[in-house]
């Protein structure tokens, strides 16, 4: 008789894979499919995918998730495996994603990641009884980032709590030597001072949700109090910036289960995570050709105001944010994009972007992400300008179910 998770592996996972040379992103569907079987066989229980690199975790997608674990495991299972690749998003919602695979692996719950494990899904991690890497893969810190409007300058600042006692201690430095106005000055220079200490305790919460996991399962069965406290004082407080790459050997230096993932383990979890990247790059290169379509049939007059190409910017990620915009995705290097240049070029391009919006209803925040005179920040500048200041709203909503739960954000007008 084969066991429970036996059963599991070879109900859920036995899909048939669709394959054509017409259909290249059915083909690397198909692909991905077979290797999830192998790394579920190799295993002896299920590995689910949660590879949402190009969205954030939210409360609405952690709705998705549920139903989904319902429709594969409608009595639950003993042992999973989550393989995770993820930016990071809101925390909450994380936490709750954590607790709800607990549900579904109740004896055991691992997770996988293939290179990005940041932010947000960082704690995710930390929900199991033990996290596995590949070389490459990252973690990150866990302190919230805060999203505000700078009213003095009128753009938007992101900025760790961590930075608040910074501040604040460069100020009294400076009025202990003596230089009351320029203390002065970057005092009056603080925004929102009613609000510090609600940002310095917003710390806490990371640091409680982190605490609460470790202790029921990667160190349930042995109390380690000081090393859970240590683990939690690293990741919320103990790294200069919150992209800093923690990767298996630092996950191990601050106490964390770790494991390097290795042999063919190691080559079927990179193969689905570069099998991925490759539907994602087809689809991208499809994005790229509707835009240009779409731009087509605009007003001349309106294409005349479109800025010149820019450079792009390197290829790595932005890391989401907790704060406001955490679900819409960070603008971390926002701040390094200012004056009236920069003001103008993205007013220009929003007032391009409405006019597609009001003729095409919505679209994909990626179809503003390869605009070919953006950057991608500039592309992120774009989308919060829309937001604030032309109507607009981005939703996320799941596009595929198999072989791996999709998710988009899409951007439209609201109706007024």
């Amino acid at each position: 008789m084969p066991d429970e998770n036996e059963v599991a592996v070879k109900s859920d996972n036995a899909k048939p894979a669709v394959s054509s040379a017409a259909d290249p992103k059915g083909e690397l569907d198909g692909q991905i499919e077979t290797k999830l079987q192998a790394l579920s066989a190799k295993r002896g229980f299920p590995v689910f995918p949660l590879l949402t690199s190009s969205t954030v975790i939210e409360p609405d997608l952690v709705d998705d998730v549920f139903d989904d674990l319902r429709g594969r495991f409608p009595s639950g299972n003993v042992r999973l495996e989550v393989l995770v690749h993820s930016s990071g998003g809101d925390i909450h919602a994380a936490y709750n994603l954590g607790l709800l695979m607990r549900r579904f692996a109740t004896e055991e719950l691992n997770f996988t990641i293939p290179r990005w494990a940041k932010s947000a899904a960082t704690l995710l991690a930390c929900a199991g009884n033990r996290i596995l890497m590949t070389p490459v893969a990252e973690m990150g810190p866990i302190d919230p980032q805060i999203t505000q409007m700078n009213p003095l300058e009128s753009r938007l600042e992101q900025f760790s709590p961590l930075y608040i006692e910074a501040t604040l201690e460069l100020i009294r430095g400076e009025f202990k030597k003596g230089e009351k106005e320029l203390a002065t000055g970057l005092l009056e220079r603080l925004q929102f001072p009613l609000t510090l200490g609600g940002f310095k305790k917003s710390l806490s919460i990371g640091s409680e949700y982190l605490r609460r996991l470790l202790k029921t399962r990667m160190f349930h069965r042995q109390a380690k109090d000081e090393l859970i406290e240590s683990i939690g004082t690293a990741l919320v407080e103990g790294y200069s910036d919150h992209g800093f790459c923690i990767d298996v050997n630092e996950a191990r230096e601050i106490g964390l289960i770790v494991e390097e993932l290795q042999g063919e383990e190691l080559t079927l979890v990179w193969d689905i995570y570069k099998l991925g990247k490759k539907k994602e790059n087809l689809e991208r290169a499809e994005k790229e050709k509707q835009m240009r379509e779409i731009l087509k049939r605009l007003p001349p007059d309106l294409l005349k105001s479109a800025p010149k190409s820019a450079p792009q910017e390197d290829g790595r990620q932005n890391v989401c944010s907790h704060g406001p915009l955490g679900r819409g995705g960070s603008m971390r290097v926002q701040q390094k994009l200012s004056g009236p240049e920069t003001a103008d070029k993205i007013a220009a391009t929003a007032r391009i972007v409405k006019e597609v919006l009001e003729q095409e209803g919505e679209i994909t925040v990626d179809h503003i992400k390869v605009i070919p005179f953006l950057t991608r920040t500039e592309a992120n500048m774009v989308i919060d300008y829309l937001v604030r200041h032309c109507n607009a709203e981005v939703v996320q909503r799941k596009v595929e179910s198999e072989p791996i739960l999709r998710w988009q954000r899409f951007i439209k007008l609201k109706k007024t």
